[in-house]
């Protein structure tokens, strides 16, 4: 039988808005997140050496929080969606950028 391998890959997010603020607030490391949005290609030339750079980069249009991973936990289950303490599940709209830039992570076989 044959072996099961996995690769990660890791995209930049842009979140703008209120939806950008809500990732910046909850989100840590090892969060699970549902992002919907669209590809986009930066382009720049690279001020030091002039090689033309490139990055793709998902534009979120919709964030849905699926776990949150809080360091200081002791690793006791999340709050149920809704229940007081509980992140938002969903948060819209655009505005100014998270402070903190995403990531995300996916695996393919």
């Amino acid at each position: 039988m044959g072996r099961f391998n996995h690769t990660v890959f890791i995209n930049d997010i842009e979140v703008w808005g209120p939806s950008g603020e809500a990732c910046a607030h909850f989100l840590t490391s090892g969060s699970m997140v549902l992002v919907e949005g669209r590809m986009e290609v930066d382009q720049w030339k690279d001020r030091q050496s002039g090689a033309k750079r490139s990055r793709m980069k998902v534009v979120a249009e919709n964030v849905q929080f699926l776990r949150i991973k809080r360091p200081e936990a002791g690793g006791g289950p999340d709050p149920a969606p809704g229940a007081p303490g509980a992140a938002p599940e969903e948060a819209a709209g655009r505005g100014a950028p998270s402070r903190r830039p995403g990531r995300a992570a996916r695996t393919v076989s």
